[in-house]
């Protein structure tokens, strides 16, 4: 059974490009099926991750505060890891807004199309709608989409027009698979058949990533700022108001690494490749977080943690994935309420049913794979 992933997998974030990988990798653990991503990037989105773009006034911004540097270099990054073997891709490459063009693309070429996982559904954002996406039209394949996420009401952004259309592309997917339950009932509200919607978990519990051999804490080491007898602290957030408070509590005691965004105070690593993040996440003595997938992988690696929440919504993809009586306690909805953090690492230094969750969620991916090969056959 030949599978093509639609996913995000060249956006130039490290969830993005793992939970892909991942998705692909344990479809390929199938002995029948043949699965790989299509390689396809919207117009939209290779302009918006273009630094080389940048205006000039906000370049020399960039450049004055030291973070154009930086993110240089995580760019370059995410170009290397998009060649490695670990990513198979399809042969052909395409950058597109057009449908039309996306539709002649992959026509014929696959027996299913997989859409997700990550939010591409999202019908808010600069990718827009109708988006290829929703695989509008006849691909001559049957359409099922894998964990999913659109986090949005579609009848509060879309014209009547627009709602109509999306509940005809839904009615062509013989499998939905979501990642979050608000998403769950935005599709039901569409009128898809309840039996044929399933919750499944993000793709990046799925997979295990061969990192024996990657290193990136080499890099730490050999910072001016680290300090050997000082344990460890990975902090992955753009806030950079939580990150100052977190200096302020940490920064006399641990050694304090910044990724995803550069900050003061920090050892700032940049220029890694996303396998190189998870072995940050596996190295590190505690990582402290903003977002989804460094709480995944956190869990993964059996790395305490604790994830702060930007958002500060009851329905947020980080609150959801924590709601588990064994991680409850891991997420921070208000991080200004911490009164110190160094209490907080203490209280939170074991990893106590990590591994149990993580083989509770592979087992809502058996439901998927049944479901699959039930409508293929």
């Amino acid at each position: 059974m030949k599978i093509g992933i639609l996913t995000f997998h060249r956006a130039y974030n490290n969830g993005a490009y793992l939970q892909a990988c991942a998705l692909c990798n344990r479809l390929n653990m199938e002995t029948v099926i043949d699965a790989e991503i299509i390689d396809y990037l919207m117009l939209k989105e290779k302009q918006l991750y273009d630094i080389t773009g940048y205006s000039l006034p906000r370049k020399i911004r960039r450049i004055l505060n030291g973070t154009y540097s930086f993110y240089k270099k995580n760019r370059n990054a995410f170009e290397r890891a998009v060649t490695d073997p670990v990513m198979k891709k399809s042969e052909h490459y395409l950058c597109s807004d057009s449908i039309e063009e996306f539709q002649k693309f992959v026509m014929g070429k696959y027996d299913v199309i997989i859409v997700g996982s990550d939010e591409v559904w999202k019908v808010n954002n600069f990718r827009g709608f109708p988006s290829p996406y929703w695989l509008p039209g006849n691909l001559k394949c049957r359409k099922m989409s894998y964990a999913a996420s659109a986090r949005v009401d579609f009848q509060s952004v879309l014209s009547q027009d627009e709602f109509n259309r999306l509940r005809e592309y839904v009615k062509d997917f013989e499998l939905v698979s979501v990642r979050d339950y608000k998403t769950l009932n935005q599709l039901l509200s569409l009128g898809a058949i309840e039996s044929s919607v399933i919750k499944s978990c993000d793709p990046s519990f799925l997979y295990d990533f061969d990192i024996s051999a990657v290193h990136a804490s080499d890099k730490i080491r050999m910072n001016r700022r680290y300090k050997p007898n000082r344990k460890t602290v990975l902090v992955i957030t753009a806030n950079s108001e939580a990150a100052k408070k977190i200096q302020h509590d940490l920064g006399k005691k641990y050694n304090l690494v910044a990724a995803v965004a550069p900050h003061n105070g920090y050892i700032n690593v940049s220029g890694i490749t996303p396998l190189e993040w998870v072995s940050l996440i596996r190295d590190c003595d505690f990582v402290i977080s903003s977002l989804f997938h460094a709480a995944c992988f956190s869990i993964i690696q059996n790395t305490p943690f604790i994830s702060i929440d930007d958002r500060k919504t009851e329905d947020s993809k980080l609150s959801e994935l924590l709601d588990d009586k064994r991680l409850k306690n891991r997420y921070i909805s208000d991080w200004k309420s911490i009164v110190d953090f160094d209490c907080l690492i203490d209280s939170m230094s074991d990893c106590d049913g990590f591994s149990e969750y993580v083989i509770g969620q592979r087992h809502t991916f058996q439901t998927f794979l049944d479901e699959l090969y039930r409508a293929v056959q």
